[in-house]
């Protein structure tokens, strides 16, 4: 208990410490107070609105922080003497082809400095320019200027009588920072809507969607909210046909009446056609605004619907090597290729390509969505780069388009490598080898091929003395169609606004490790397509996978845990029969002699002490196991995956994700079961074999469900629920080890390593190193977690729960699934994570305690008592969770 203070004491000592020397620098002017932050106090709203958002509207920011709390910037910058400041400063606004020393020499003599005449000082200017950040200073004129900027943000935020003031907080000597003090008032509400649509069409059209309007009634008078419901009327309109629907922002307008109140407000909801955008229409007349105005009322002006009159498409004859290059003009006559107009330069593409991922077509009405699919389809074919794509009126009821591509580079190459370490590995490296060759047919088709090789060194008791002693290689082929391949023609069947594709891929693995050596043969066929921008649908018309182990006979070395329940039955069985020489046997057969006697399993599981029953379980589960881990397999099956993510959906708010996968395994194969060879495990089971390997046969589904609600720009409560289930039969009495599941690990429920949980309440994956790893065919997990802005812009919190587990769905096994009792078997962990979001992906780190642990006797389960603050569960990982 002592030593425990003792260390908590001291981390208290390093943290004031640190508290007080993290803001440090010796270049605050005399009378200047460095910036350190800017505070927010809501005084009369305890919800504190948008505060997240408010840091977007202020004008000053304090230094930059490493890890939130480091200002390395500021301390690099002070690393350089603080006399040269000045001529540093100086000679960086200076053009830099008149950076030299010359300059540096009269900067010196300006600022008295003549003894550094004929000196660099490389170093302090290095750390002066390269790395350091001046110190933020004070300035209570930018505090003013947000004030202002914070409460015209309330005013558009519906609330019209807000004040903001600033204040000056002096921490110390030379530190001070800004607090911002908001008394929001009463809001302004909407208390009813009105509308004025001229056009009968658009409002018939409006009537339709006006249920998801973001604007309703009792809602606060909000601009973001009335600007997003525009945005939204736009993009329906357009794909309704109404080209230029809002262009110049004056045909929808929300008309806000505040002569009874300002707190309670009628709003009216005014579209009407404008004179300005347009080919001129009947009766319209253009000779001043007076008589156009006069002319609009009497006869209001319709709204008009357009169609593709003309489709250009021009193909650049090679890539461009910068944006600031010229397109090339073409120098080719123009083609037609079905109702396109084709300007192909480049003689390796077929004209086809061109026209096949054209969604838009001629003579067919204008919608915005075709042009957003059509640019899907292109950026997917990964062939050319867009130079230009817009479309501009053609006629008072056409429209043109005009597209210009750029072939990509034919042949790409990359090389990287990663560095990693787990529970199983003491540290690894892995370089990566990419080749991407483009438009290998003519028709835009794509050969991807990967090698990756892995070597790492895994703690063991044998092979210690090696720096390198686990290894794995693989490669892998994916040649891709932009259509599907399929024997008749599917243009009737498959619309081009759904993007389909095939892919035809290839694989190779080997695995050489300290234990078993894995080899694994893969290939496939599959279809995709995405008919709305939300789902995807994708068809695996054939799986193959051929797993083959070299060294099975290392199980029981590899896996000692289990080793010990072996030579544990052994024991019991020489007991019981003492002319048996199971060692002289082969494993396999003295296996399925003892599994196979009815007497020994008897004597055992009538135990008085119940340890023979134990035992006799423990068999059952390792032999299992062994199976599971070490018998070559034959995959072939069949699959289909959907996917609807409403996150690719701007406009909904709190999104919702669906994934739902089914695969089907070997009954194909089972067809022709009576022409195959026959095996028998040694658990008595008896199997089919194509060429001595044991085909599986199973049925696989998988389901993820995930719910975002969207509280700020970056306050999100998120929730998944996953279940999985593989059933095996016929020809199988477990799943393949690559189809079974398990619980743990960065994305799952990180309290625990991954494999560590499970199955039910069994132990059997709580060892530490690589002993056992629990594997089961159902999986059951659900997690919660909130995440929140730690800092203005990059870092980010989070706070989590996770739980499940996995089971056997066999009755015969000792931890099945029962829906009466499976709740009592869940592991539950919680914690807190920190990220680091840098847009294009974030870097987690996530630190977990286990809350409830079904390995332990029940009745002990919750572990409360037990946790120890200092001591987590540390897991990293790339992007969020879920």
């Amino acid at each position: 208990m002592k030593l425990k203070r003792n260390i908590t004491l001291k981390l208290l000592i390093f943290a004031q410490l640190f508290a007080i020397f993290s803001c440090r620098t010796n270049k605050v002017p005399e009378g200047e107070h460095l910036f350190i932050a800017n505070k927010y106090k809501y005084l009369d709203n305890k919800k504190k609105p948008f505060a997240d958002e408010l840091p977007n509207y202020v004008k000053q920011k304090p230094n930059r922080n490493l890890g939130m709390i480091i200002p390395f910037n500021l301390w690099i910058y002070d690393l350089s003497n603080v006399r040269f400041d000045s001529v540093y400063q100086e000679y960086y606004n200076a053009p830099e082809s008149k950076r030299n020393q010359y300059l540096l020499d009269s900067l010196y003599i300006k600022y008295n400095l003549e003894k550094s005449v004929g000196h660099g000082h490389w170093f302090g200017r290095y750390f002066h320019n390269a790395w350091g950040e001046p110190p933020v200073l004070m300035d209570t004129l930018l505090a003013e200027k947000s004030a202002k900027n914070l409460q015209q943000y309330f005013i558009n935020r519906g609330w019209r009588k807000n004040r903001v003031t600033d204040s000056l907080l002096i921490k110390s000597r030379k530190k001070a920072s800004t607090q911002y003090n908001l008394t929001l008032g009463q809001p302004t509400i909407i208390d009813s809507i009105f509308y004025d649509i001229s056009d009968p069409d658009i409002a018939r059209i409006y009537q339709r969607v006006s249920k998801h309007s973001y604007v309703k009634k009792g809602g606060r008078l909000d601009a973001f909210v009335i600007e997003k419901d525009i945005s939204r009327i736009e993009t329906i309109m357009q794909n309704h046909g109404y080209y230029g629907f809002n262009e110049l922002k004056d045909e929808m307008i929300y008309i806000v009446d505040t002569a009874n109140s300002i707190y309670q407000v009628p709003v009216t909801v005014s579209i009407r056609k404008s004179p300005y955008t347009g080919f001129p229409q009947k009766n319209q007349i253009f000779a001043d605004e007076d008589t156009l105005k006069t002319d609009s009322i009497k006869t209001p002006l319709k709204f008009k619907t357009f169609t593709y009159g003309e489709i250009n498409i021009t193909l650049n004859r090679n890539k461009r090597l910068n944006s600031d290059q010229p397109v090339n003009l073409p120098d080719k006559p123009s083609v037609e290729e079905n109702g396109y107009v084709v300007i192909n330069n480049n003689r390796h593409y077929n004209n086809r390509v061109l026209s096949d991922m054209m969604v838009i077509e001629k003579g067919k009405t204008y919608r915005l969505n075709d042009e957003v699919q059509t640019r899907k389809n292109i950026y997917k074919l990964n062939n050319f780069n867009i130079d230009n794509f817009e479309t501009k009126l053609l006629t008072d009821s056409t429209v043109q388009t005009n597209l210009i591509l750029t072939p990509m580079e034919k042949y790409s190459f990359e090389l990287s490598f990663e560095g990693f370490t787990s529970r199983v590995a003491s540290f690894g490296v892995t370089p990566k080898l990419s080749f991407l060759a483009k438009n290998l047919f003519g028709n835009a088709e794509n050969l991807a091929v990967s090698f990756n090789l892995t070597a790492g060194n895994i703690a063991s008791k044998r092979n210690n003395d090696k720096l390198f002693n686990a290894s794995e290689f693989s490669g892998q082929a994916t040649l891709t169609f932009p259509r599907w391949l399929l024997p008749f023609n599917t243009e009737n069947m498959i619309p081009k606004r759904w993007g389909a594709s095939t892919s035809i891929s290839a694989g190779y693995s080997a695995q050489f490790n300290i234990g078993l050596d894995r080899r694994n043969y893969l290939a496939s066929l599959s279809y995709d397509i995405t008919p709305t921008p939300t789902t995807v649908h994708k068809f695996i018309l054939w799986n193959l996978q051929y797993t083959q182990f070299l060294h099975s006979e290392n199980y029981f070395r590899v896996y000692s845990q289990d080793g010990k329940v072996k030579d544990s039955i052994f024991s019991a069985y020489v007991k019981e029969y003492p002319s048996v020489d199971l060692q002289a046997m082969n494993y396999n057969e003295a296996a399925s002699l003892i599994l196979n006697n009815a007497d020994f399993k008897n004597i055992l599981l009538n135990s008085s002490d119940k340890a023979g029953r134990a035992l006799w379980d423990s068999y059952n589960l390792v032999e299992t196991r062994r199976y599971i881990f070490t018998q070559n397999v034959l995959i072939s099956s069949f699959g289909y995956n959907f996917t609807y993510d409403q996150r690719l959906n701007k406009s909904k708010i709190n999104p919702f994700y669906l994934h739902a996968g089914v695969e089907l395994a070997g009954n194909i194969l089972s067809i022709f079961n009576k022409s195959y060879d026959k095996m028998t495990t040694s658990g008595n089971q008896e199997v089919r074999q194509i060429f001595d390997v044991p085909y599986s046969q199973f049925a696989k589904f998988d389901l993820d469900l995930r719910k975002y609600w969207n509280f700020t720009t970056r306050k999100t409560l998120a929730a998944r629920f996953l279940m999985g289930l593989g059933h095996p039969y016929g020809n199988s009495f477990a799943m393949p080890f690559d189809r079974n599941y398990s619980v743990g690990g960065p994305n799952d429920i990180r309290a625990w390593k991954a494999f560590g949980l499970g199955p039910g309440s069994s132990n059997a994956g709580s060892k530490d190193g690589f002993e056992l790893i629990a594997l089961q065919n159902f999986k059951l997990l659900s997690s919660v977690e909130y995440r929140f802005p730690i800092t203005e812009k990059s870092w980010e919190g989070g706070l989590f729960i996770d739980a499940g587990n996995i089971w056997a769905t066999d009755n015969s096994h000792p931890n099945v699934f029962k829906i009466n009792t499976f709740y009592k078997e869940l592991g539950i962990g919680s914690g807190w994570g920190i990220r680091w979001n840098m847009n294009y992906f974030i870097l987690r780190l996530d630190f977990a305690y286990k809350i409830h642990d079904p390995s332990r006797e029940e009745g002990d389960r919750w572990t409360f008592k037990y946790i120890n603050p200092l001591k987590f569960r540390i897991n990293f990982g790339i992007g969020y969770p879920f």
